[in-house]
């Protein structure tokens, strides 16, 4: 029987793939930023991450994870 994996594993299992070979992402719900700093860390040298949210303390959230 095959495995199958939780949406959040193969999402991540997809957005890595292309953002190690030079892809460019949207993250349009920044939140708490754990999905950003997953792809941040996931990024080749050419790739760009767009991110976005309607609620500034999400950004601001973000920005601090990304920042320590």
């Amino acid at each position: 029987m095959r495995k199958i994996l939780p949406v959040i594993q193969f999402s991540h299992l997809l957005v890595s793939a292309k953002l190690e070979t030079g892809g460019h992402a949207v993250d349009a719900t920044a939140g708490g930023g754990n999905d950003t700093l997953f792809m941040v860390n996931h990024l080749s040298k050419k790739s760009k991450l767009y991110v976005f949210d309607i609620q500034q303390e999400a950004i601001n959230q973000t920005k601090y994870k990304l920042s320590n």
